[in-house]
């Protein structure tokens, strides 16, 4: 008899929707600027395999999450260029950098790590888990939000920041005004 409640499926859904998260608050960023951006796709993936780059070579995860950050201004870079300053079509733009990242990442994921489709090693340093003692008996929150790494708990703070800053900080005002 197979089981319908899948424990790992519910903790997995945290971890697997922050950089979906993350990517959509800085897309609301640009969404309130005026500015319609689809490419966050690419993002995450140039992203993403930097910070393997970046945890394999330097052996940190630290450095892993900042050359994502990297990785991330790099395509924001490009699209702030062709977008703002060369006035063309944010949609063409965004396409444009989704299939940048796919290309981009598949030949440096070739031509370093010598690899096709998924580079696994165990020198790639994970960002650390945290365990919060407070939700422990609390079977349901126990399952979906302990355990998980700081960044999903800090993308959730930032949530919160986002709200206050969008909506009642004169930087966030500029940012509604501008769009």
């Amino acid at each position: 008899m197979t089981e319908i409640f899948d424990p790992e499926f519910f903790s997995s859904i945290a971890r697997l929707t922050t950089p979906i998260l993350l990517a959509a608050l800085g897309g609301s960023i640009c969404h309130r600027a005026g500015i319609f951006n689809i490419g966050l796709e690419g993002f995450i993936l140039l992203g993403a395999f930097m910070a393997v780059l970046g945890s394999f070579f330097a052996n940190s995860a630290f450095v892993g999450a900042l050359t994502a950050v990297f990785g991330g201004l790099f395509l924001s870079i490009i699209f702030a260029e062709f977008h703002l300053r060369r006035k063309g079509d944010p949609i063409v733009i965004s396409i444009a950098i989704n299939i940048l990242a796919l290309g981009l990442s598949t030949y440096l994921l070739r031509s370093i790590f010598k690899v096709s489709g998924v580079f696994s090693h165990s020198e790639i340093k994970k960002i650390p888990h945290i365990q919060l003692p407070i939700i422990e008996n609390v079977k349901i929150l126990d399952l979906l939000i302990n355990d998980q790494s700081i960044l999903f708990y800090l993308s959730i703070v930032i949530v919160f920041i986002m709200h206050y800053f969008l909506k009642y900080h004169k930087f966030g005002l500029w940012i509604r005004v501008v769009g």
